[in-house]
């Protein structure tokens, strides 16, 4: 009995080809059928409806009125908000303009089992990243941002300076029982506006802003306040009952103004005039209570 090797290598090398091209055609037909399905589903995905149903959202969860110019719906099922307007219920506060914010999907889910959502949000100098976790965690991270377009022409005195740092929640922000981390650094951080109060110099330098604490509920605790730097140092601690608008918010301080040898006459004076004596450093003590509309100093 003949067995003919040539022949069995010769029939096995004539389907090589074959399988690789029906291969080829395989993986052409999967890919051309996940461009086809992502293509619909950015042609067709109801963008607008979604629109109106986040603006609503919002409005329900949070009483702030917002609204969003343009929802679209990017590659990655990542969506893109844009030319968004934020009209906060404090007077007189002007509306807050947010060029863009995308929000993406948290593909470690697909590992961790937990649901969840990357966002970024583009100031107009700036942004802010984080992740949202529901029932888990909240984290945000501040980048650079500008506060100086968020005080417009409209407002008697305005503030200025470069804002970074970190806010961390264990739960969901807005329950009683969540407690949320902060720790904001502003930096080139000033005052305009007090040609009002008869100073001579519009400007206040304040350094760098240190601020940290910790929000539970509505109890807003600032564990350490400090200003370096700038024409008068800052060291303080707070505590604020928050309320709905920010005038009824109610404070409990002990505040510790140092003057600087650049500060200003007419602000040094109008320390002296607070009644409030100061210690031998030349730092003036204070203790304020009440509303923030009106507080009380002791």
């Amino acid at each position: 009995m003949k067995f003919s090797i040539r022949s069995f290598r010769a029939e096995s090398g004539d389907r090589k080809p074959k399988d690789k091209n029906s291969l080829r055609l395989h993986l052409g037909a999967f890919l051309l059928l996940v461009v086809t399905f992502f293509a619909a589903l950015l042609a067709f995905f109801p963008t607008e409806a979604l629109r109106v149903r986040a603006e609503q959202m919002i409005q329900r969860q949070t009483g702030e009125s917002v609204s969003i110019g343009r929802l679209s719906l990017r590659p990655l099922l990542s969506l893109q908000l844009s030319g968004i307007s934020w009209s906060p219920s404090a007077e007189p506060w002007p509306p807050v303009n947010i060029p863009q914010v995308k929000v993406s999907p948290r593909w470690s889910a697909l590992v961790t089992a937990q649901p969840g959502l990357n966002f970024i949000t583009q100031l107009a100098d700036g942004r802010i990243e984080g992740s949202f976790i529901p029932g888990a965690d909240t984290q945000a991270e501040i980048i650079s941002a500008s506060i100086a377009p968020y005080f417009p022409g409209e407002l008697d005195y305005k503030a200025q300076g470069i804002l970074s740092g970190t806010f961390f929640s264990d739960g969901d922000p807005s329950a009683e029982s969540t407690e949320s981390v902060f720790d904001l650094q502003l930096e080139q951080a000033a005052v305009t506006g007090l040609e009002r109060l008869g100073i001579s110099r519009d400007r206040l330098s304040l350094g760098t802003i240190r601020i940290q604490g910790n929000l539970q509920g509505r109890n807003l605790k600032i564990e350490n306040f400090s200003a370096a730097g700038g024409e008068i140092q800052i060291d303080g601690k707070a505590t604020i009952l928050v309320a709905t608008t920010p005038q009824q918010s109610r404070i409990n301080a002990q505040i510790a103004l140092t003057p600087g040898p650049d500060l200003d006459p007419g602000l040094r004076d109008l320390l002296t005039l607070s009644g409030v004596t100061p210690d031998r450093n030349g730092t003036f003590n204070l203790r304020l209570s009440g509303s923030l509309a009106q507080p009380n100093r002791r």
